[in-house]
């Protein structure tokens, strides 16, 4: 039996910044699994395929992209992405303490 196949249905209050959040410990290595051709550049295409992976809606890979693409190239670089996603990830620490660990992270 391919039950393999069972459309999986999609969660309608999920968000990419919830996911990327949850599955990436740091923005480099969202930035790096969502890039899926390493051009350095994330397109629609390529959040469209993660939202689809994930099972939320495809219309946060336009949201993001539309809150996100500074320069309206319609792809976000490195910078771009972190500046929009920073929001996430530094919601839990306070402002001007940066990230800066000695050693290694215990993850």
């Amino acid at each position: 039996g391919g039950g393999m196949d069972e459309p999986v249905p999609v969660r309608s209050d999920a968000n990419l910044d919830e996911e990327i959040e949850e599955r990436f410990s740091s923005m480099q290595k969202a930035f790096l699994k969502c890039d899926e051709n390493k051009d350095g550049r994330i397109t629609k295409k390529e959040l469209m395929m993660k939202c689809k992976e994930w099972n939320i809606p495809t219309s946060e890979a336009e949201r993001i992209l539309a809150e996100a693409d500074v320069n309206h190239d319609s792809t976000l670089d490195f910078n771009e992405f972190a500046k929009r996603f920073s929001m996430s990830y530094n919601r839990g620490t306070p402002k001007g303490n940066t990230l800066r660990t000695t050693g290694k992270i215990g993850r």
